[in-house]
């Protein structure tokens, strides 16, 4: 993990890249201070990123680095559109020069890969190539086992490399072929050996170990002097390569024979090569962070989870810090391989309900496999080499290819993520502010933040803020206005200095564009706050008188006229519905926090439900706000706030409405007591009855007419209004699952 810091004392940037001790052992740890250190003392290069120090603890390493924050190489030519010959070779000029510094002190970098030629700044005018990571460096003449190497990326290793013996003596060519092969995939947007990205590992080995490279792949755009470049570089004898130094005297390096017309759709053939990687890790990452944080914060419940506002209010600390890379990481990395692979990412896609097409699956393997961080080459690749080169066969079976690219360690998986920004906020500042456009949803890392919203206030009054929750590290906050494509209903403030991941709003509403576990989850998060948020700035009005009322007392009754509605101070009450010829039943128990009485007086209808204080309680205590006192609320706050009530009383329509098939005797269900709320066979009796052409989904024509023939007061938007409380997944058909959430939850 790398973080940007700032050196005590001074306004210098610098890199402090945290490395575990978990996932390098010392003697790797070690050949890369040897080297950036052996660098260092040669008076360093302008073109190779330099160290300042290093420090370790008990489980990390910690590097003080130069500040490298231009991104890489790559994604500077896909930004600035079609890039010309002439363009791609002032960067291949510079990674020459590194190269010839590095060679002329006897270091081999042994790992040079796109992701590995950084740019000291986003200025393309000011911007300057830079070699990272050292950590696969050997000094020249070294001799090594091929079956433990510690050399890097096997799909940019040179054939000497793969398999022909169990030796091999490290020399610069061994650089210059991997220099060549980026140099290709720069001019063509593909692998020289699997311009599918379909290809097996051993395919891949065996035509890197025996063919030329396919210059006729290139196209006829590429100039001649480019293709004559990129031959000698990946000449099959090593001897035959050019050094760093007569590839500085090139022609084409140098500039002279470099096309100044921008290739058609290089950026794009470029851009393609990663994006749907990247997209995939990014969809992956909010699936995790968001199954997470609904699984361990108490407010990030949805409907089932008993969502509690407020929770963190009283409590003094702020939460143990979350390292959200890291947890998304392991999910991702099952086993603790220290890699994420294609099968890793397929399948934290599968367990959020998300699948890949054929298209998507072949642009995952191919992106992978390029931009491979794996320091080892992969155990059947190695194997399947040496089978080869000892003639005994053993052609791969083809698709399985998990191992073939290496996966991705947690270095490559953060920076791949780079597009979810890191925040920062002291204490006492907004992130935002009730009213602004929702833009992005965040992730708290560390810290503790407040949701305030606009309470009440006479004419010529300043309004005041209601605080009416509080989260912490591990919870996320923002999602209401993306799932609900709406203003922000309230406003984020720091309690104490916050860390924060933010998350562009086209990503999350990429993510809430599909049918599987994390759209549901957010969408079922997002309803659930805004339905408990709603009763806790109605518990915050000031015009309200307080009553006490005795166990079995009768708050309201059913179909008397309604002139007030109650927010629950103490003790629960039972929501008792009466529609002979069913026994008056119990179909829902309120608690404190909760709010009724609100539909009479919105739909201007007689009360449809008893709510009496429960008889096992001794006392009851409401507050009660006046019809008019309400309404006056509802207009002076934002349209958000009228649409979080409507959205409440719509769940309760449908709570009743489920009621009324039920007394209707629309379905057959066992005899219950008449102290209880809905059970499971009743629901799933209801929704069978309701689902006329028994798909085991309820459609929204089913839905309506089964509404429609027990409520009249019914409307067709109200239906739709209902069905988009129901439709977690956003499939437009509802599930039983979702069935049961939105009646189980307390509304």
């Amino acid at each position: 993990m790398v973080y940007e810091a700032r050196l005590r004392g001074s306004e210098e940037r610098v890199a402090l890249k945290k490395i575990s001790k978990k996932h390098v052992g010392q003697e790797d740890f070690a050949r890369e201070m040897t080297t950036l250190r052996a660098i260092h003392d040669a008076g360093g290069h302008c073109n190779i990123a330099g160290v300042q120090e290093i420090f370790e603890d008990s489980q990390n390493f910690f590097v003080v680095m130069e500040l490298v924050s231009g991104g890489e190489m790559f994604e500077h030519l896909c930004r600035n559109g079609p890039y010309s010959e002439a363009k791609a070779s002032a960067f291949m000029q510079e990674l020459a020069h590194a190269l010839a510094f590095l060679h002329a002190h006897r270091i081999v970098h042994a790992d040079l890969k796109p992701e590995n030629l950084m740019l000291s700044s986003w200025d393309p005018d000011a911007s300057r190539l830079k070699v990272v990571d050292f950590g696969c460096s050997l000094p020249c003449g070294r001799d090594v086992d091929l079956r433990s190497s510690p050399l890097g990326t096997w799909a940019y290793l040179p054939p000497e490399a793969l398999g022909r013996g169990l030796h091999l003596r490290v020399e610069p060519s061994l650089d210059m072929w991997s220099a060549g092969l980026i140099l290709y995939i720069m001019l063509s947007g593909r692998h020289p050996f699997d311009p599918a990205g379909t290809a097996t590992d051993q395919e891949v080995v065996e035509r890197i170990r025996t063919m030329d490279v396919p210059l006729d792949g290139l196209g006829d755009d590429v100039s001649d002097s480019a293709k004559d470049l990129i031959g000698r570089l990946m000449a099959k004898d090593p001897a035959d390569r050019l050094t760093a130094q007569q590839m500085l005297e090139h022609p084409w390096v140098q500039g002279r024979t470099a096309l100044e017309v921008p290739l058609e759709g290089s950026d794009t053939r470029l851009a393609q090569f990663q994006e749907v990687l990247r997209q995939k890790l990014e969809d992956g990452f909010l699936s995790v962070m968001v199954a997470r944080s609904m699984s361990e914060s108490p407010t990030c419940t949805g409907f089932a989870g008993g969502y509690t506002v407020g929770g963190g209010l009283d409590k003094p600390d702020v939460g143990e810090a979350v390292d959200a890379m890291r947890r998304a990481y392991e999910a991702f990395d099952k086993g603790g391989k220290g890699k994420v692979s294609v099968k890793d990412i397929v399948r934290v896609m599968a367990e959020q309900g998300s699948t890949l097409s054929a298209e998507e699956g072949v642009a995952l393997q191919a992106a992978v496999s390029a931009r491979n961080s794996n320091k080892h080459p992969p155990a059947a690749a190695a194997a399947a080499a040496a089978a080869a080169a000892a003639g005994e066969g053993g052609a791969s079976s083809g698709g399985d290819s998990e191992e073939r690219d290496g996966g991705l360690d947690l270095e490559e998986f953060e920076r791949l993520l780079s597009n979810l920004t890191p925040l920062s906020f002291p204490a006492g500042a907004y992130v935002f502010r009730e009213g602004d456009p929702a833009d992005a949803m965040y992730f708290i890392t560390s810290g503790k933040v407040e949701v305030l919203v606009e309470g009440h206030a006479s004419p010529g009054q300043e309004k005041a803020l209601t605080r009416v929750d509080v989260m912490g590290a591990g919870d996320f906050f923002g999602e209401g206005g993306l799932v609900l494509n709406a203003p922000r209903s309230a406003s984020i403030r720091a309690v104490t200095p916050i860390k924060l991941i933010r998350v562009e709003k086209d990503s999350c509403q990429r993510m809430l564009k599909t049918t599987g576990a994390a759209s549901s989850n957010l969408r079922e998060v997002a309803f659930s706050r805004q339905m408990v948020r709603t009763k806790a700035l109605l518990r915050a009005l000031n015009t309200v008188r307080r009553l006490k009322v005795r166990g079995g007392e009768v708050v309201v009754r059913q179909g008397e006229v309604g002139k007030s509605m109650y927010t629950i101070v103490d003790g629960n009450l039972d929501v008792i519905k009466e529609s002979p010829p069913l026994a008056p039943r119990t179909v829902a128990v309120l608690k404190p926090g909760s709010y009724f009485g609100e539909m009479a007086v919105l739909l201007k209808q007689p009360r449809n439900a008893t709510v009496a204080c429960s008889r096992g309680c001794e006392w009851c205590v409401i507050d009660e706000v006046s019809g008019a006192e309400f309404l006056k609320l509802l207009m002076s706050r934002p349209s958000s706030f009228r649409r979080d009530v409507q959205q409440l009383m719509r769940a309760r329509q449908f709570r009743h409405g489920v009621y009324k098939l039920l007394a209707a005797q629309e379905v057959a269900v066992p005899s219950l007591d008449s102290r209880t709320t809905f059970s499971t066979e009743e629901l799933r009796a209801v929704f069978d009855a309701v689902d006329v052409d028994d798909s085991g989904e309820i459609e929204l024509s089913e839905l309506t007419e089964a509404l429609f023939r027990v409520d009249s007061g019914l409307t067709e938007e109200g239906v739709r209004e209902i069905i988009a409380i129901l439709d977690l997944d956003a499939s437009n058909t509802i599930s039983f699952e979702e069935f049961v959430k939105i009646i189980s939850f307390d509304p």
